[in-house]
């Protein structure tokens, strides 16, 4: 092809290349004209090289609010309604600094504006690696212009400054690729050493994550797109950094990097209309091998980190990792050494997992509504949510979830455990799980201020990854699920606050209009239940010596040196655990 005809050319084509030649500039690259379509062996070069056309290009042109080729760049308005206006404002304190408000105007169609939203563009996938690789970006957003570069980002209302989702992350991503640096490099030599080595990558970690998480809420077409439309990125990032990238996680604090998980209530969704659609997402596995069980992107769905990563100690030994295949698909293994426990679990499933809200409808967390994420899940009459309690057997239940009378004690039936359980698939409940310990931190509360507290003397809140072994003769495990252990439920014990409102169970009949009452059990078969299912519910008994107060202890011990395998008498006694080396695949 010698020549391409303006007239077939799209609008927004068009006018991509008009204001490339006001810029001054003569050249311009439009992927879907520089890349062959429907030809697989000239998409998979190009895509290779995405990582240097974005980021050795002068200027990225984005027309944000174009649902299609034929929307174009411009849009009509009054360009003067655009720009601020400033009123100064005399100051008796600082008569040689100028003091100004600076004031915007919106019309009426703009109000819906305010409300947040994300232009289309920017609810696509593959854009999130454009907007981090490019070094300035002109931007058009329906009826105004904005920019962006490493130095600042501003709009025609605020020209020197404006909201970008995650902009901090963002920030940190960009600066190590455009300033040629090792992201997780340690900070100024003023720092203590210990900080820089420990603390300072973990900063850069968190970051990453929060990239994640952005990524994989946005729109992908095709599912198996979800480690290439990434791979630049992380491509740019490892060519000035000793750690390697491993199917969309980083060598170095591995750990952390395996802490995602499937969020039953998802309060990160984002509001443009390109975003993820979990209603016509119908397999939460992809249909053939994109990534190792332990990557985010072995799944389709939006995955979130949490908050606090950053404090959580290591306790696990993480001795091999191994990646293989293309920038689009890979396979691996992680080889874990660390406290292993088994038990069954009947799952509450998160929205996105399509599956299961065909087949088990009833233990799926339904669409958010009214104030997202307090939405309660009901099990056996009694109502919990499922980000304070999962459900939890040390033996094999039968088919209604109980065993039968003979062995009819607290460790028979499923009960209440203080965390939660993370499913990423339709996990039967008679099916054994291994438990791995990959962190863990002190959490604790203020009672009077409810605020949280990380006192060394604080109970522990420990993330272990959910497993099954695979039909791999070598006695390999794969990812299920993520399941977090409040409250020192992992070592056997309760060691939190159970009067906390957030973290009751209730029954239907403590509840009368509106307000909680009191009641004893009248009928036989009232207390028949009570026997086998109430005395169940908590996982162990509180044990606390001192008294409730501040000088109050727990009687087993929750200090720990972290970045090492925990102390095996941690564990109450009768707790069935074992320090075991596991393969992942």
């Amino acid at each position: 092809m010698k020549v391409i005809l303006w007239e077939t050319l799209s609008k927004t084509f068009r006018e991509a290349i008009h204001t490339t030649r006001k810029l001054g500039f003569r050249y311009i690259w439009i992927d879907s004209l520089c890349i062959i379509q429907d030809d697989d062996n000239d998409w998979s070069v190009e895509a290779a090289t995405m990582c240097d056309v974005y980021q050795h290009a002068a200027l990225t042109i984005a027309a944000a609010h174009a649902t299609g080729g034929n929307i174009g760049c411009f849009a009509d308005r009054d360009g003067l309604l655009k720009l601020p206006f400033y009123v100064d404002i005399s100051s008796r304190t600082s008569p040689v600094m100028p003091v100004n408000l600076h004031f915007t105007t919106y019309g009426r169609s703009e109000m819906k504006e305010l409300g947040g939203g994300n232009p289309v563009l920017y609810g696509r996938a593959w854009v999130l690696q454009e907007q981090l690789l490019s070094r300035r970006s002109l931007i058009f957003d329906g009826t105004q212009l904005k920019w962006d570069c490493l130095t600042m980002h501003g709009t025609e209302k605020s020209p020197t400054s404006g909201t970008t989702r995650f902009y901090e992350s963002y920030r940190v991503i960009r600066s190590a690729i455009m300033e040629d640096h090792d992201i997780f490099a340690t900070a100024d030599g003023k720092e203590q050493q210990e900080l820089n080595t420990l603390f300072w990558p973990r900063v850069k970690i968190v970051s990453w994550a929060k990239i994640i998480e952005d990524y994989t809420h946005r729109g992908i077409t095709k599912s198996s797109d979800r480690l290439v439309a990434l791979a630049g990125i992380g491509q740019a990032l490892s060519r000035h950094s000793e750690h390697h990238y491993m199917a969309g996680l980083w060598s170095i604090n591995l750990f952390l990097g395996l802490l995602w998980s499937l969020p039953h209530y998802d309060t990160n969704a984002m509001s443009a209309e390109t975003n993820f659609d979990v209603e016509n997402n119908l397999h939460i596995r992809h249909e053939k091998l994109v990534a190792p069980s332990w990557s985010w992107a072995s799944v389709t769905a939006p995955v979130m980190y949490g908050n606090n990563t950053i404090l959580n100690d290591r306790i696990c030994e993480i001795s091999n990792v191994q990646v293989s295949g293309s920038i689009a698909k890979q396979a691996g293994q992680v080889t874990i050494r660390g406290h292993v426990r088994t038990g069954y679990v009947n799952a509450v499933y998160p929205y996105t997992i399509r599956e299961a809200a065909a087949k088990v409808p009833n233990m799926t967390a339904p669409p958010p509504a009214g104030r997202m994420g307090l939405e309660s899940m009901t099990f056996q009459e009694r109502s919990f949510h499922p980000d304070e309690y999962f459900l939890f057997s040390d033996r094999q239940p039968g088919p209604n979830g109980f065993v039968d009378l003979a062995q009819l004690h607290r460790k028979g039936s499923f009960r209440f455990v203080r965390g939660t359980f993370r499913p990423d698939e339709l996990i039967s409940p008679s099916q054994e799980l291994t438990f791995i310990a990959i962190a863990q931190v002190h959490r604790g509360a203020n009672l009077s201020s409810r605020l949280s507290t990380r006192y060394d003397h604080d109970p522990v809140r420990v993330r272990t990854l959910a497993l099954v072994r695979t039909e791999d003769e070598g006695g390999t495990y794969r990812r299920v699920g993520l399941a977090v252990w409040d409250d020192c439920a992992w070592y056997g014990y309760l060691c939190g606050w159970k009067e906390d409102l957030a973290r009751r169970i209730t029954t239907p009949r403590e509840w009368k209009d509106g307000f909680r009452v009191k009641g004893k059990a009248t009928s036989w078969m009232e207390k028949w239940r009570k026997l086998w299912w109430d005395d169940m519910e908590l996982y162990e008994c509180t044990e606390r010596v001192g008294g409730d107060g501040p000088d109050g202890r727990w009687k087993h011990q929750h200090e720990y040196q972290g970045e090492q395998l925990p102390d095996l008498r941690m564990y109450k006694e009768g707790i069935k655990v074992q320090e075991k080396t596991v393969v992942i695949v």
